[in-house]
């Protein structure tokens, strides 16, 4: 038994699994060749980056995901429309992406474009939850009007979606999530060891007690 529970505590004190700084997965959303806008273009409905998952839903559905290298950018394109608009969220669009892991999940950023300028209002809603206004003639919240980058940091669940919509136009240029790492080769190494002791023990202890 005091065997035992020394093997319990040693498990919880020095052979957990040790999680390092957290995996950081950035989906590049504009348009540069081999990107994972330019595949989202190409046809592709969901794409994955070290065991993340991204996928997206358009609004208007009859959109389609559009990206334009000189404006750096991309975003719906909905049937008329013409020039850079075809690679930016216009008024009454919208992209929702899903994001799935097995792993713990973090928003961590949004990269966008805010193209029109001042009379941009940028606003972001988790998993159908009122919308958050990141922009409006002036940065907002956590939003950075030089780098047009939210800094979020949100912890989300597998399967949670993120919805980016505005009153004007804005690009969509990445989106990052921070992913809980996976524990190391020598920690799994030791908690197997662990077992092994205490199974090694255990069976002399039982061969003990058939002798007496």
């Amino acid at each position: 038994m005091k065997f035992s529970c020394l093997a319990f505590w040693a498990f919880v004190c020095v052979c957990t699994p040790k999680l390092a700084s957290a995996d950081i997965v950035t989906f590049d959303l504009g348009p540069s060749a081999g990107s994972i806008g330019s595949l989202f273009e190409a046809g592709s409905t969901s794409e994955t980056i070290n065991g993340v998952t991204l996928s997206f839903a358009l609004e208007p559905v009859d959109g389609s995901f559009f990206g334009v290298v000189s404006s750096s950018s991309s975003g719906v394109f909905t049937p008329g429309e013409t020039g850079n608009a075809r690679a930016r969220i216009n008024t009454g669009e919208a992209v929702t992406f899903t994001v799935t892991s097995t792993r713990a999940l973090e928003l961590a950023s949004l990269d966008l474009n805010l193209v029109g300028g001042a009379t941009d209002a940028a606003f972001v809603s988790i998993n159908g939850g009122a919308d958050i206004q990141l922009y409006a003639g002036a940065p907002l919240v956590d939003f950075n009007g030089t780098t047009d980058v939210f800094t979020a940091n949100l912890p989300i669940a597998s399967g949670s979606t993120i919805r980016i919509s505005t009153n004007n136009e804005i690009g969509l240029q990445g989106i990052t999530f921070n992913v809980a790492a996976i524990p190391e080769p020598s920690s799994w190494a030791l908690i197997g060891m662990i077992g092994l002791s205490t199974a090694i023990y255990r069976r002399r202890q039982s061969r003990t007690k058939d002798h007496v």
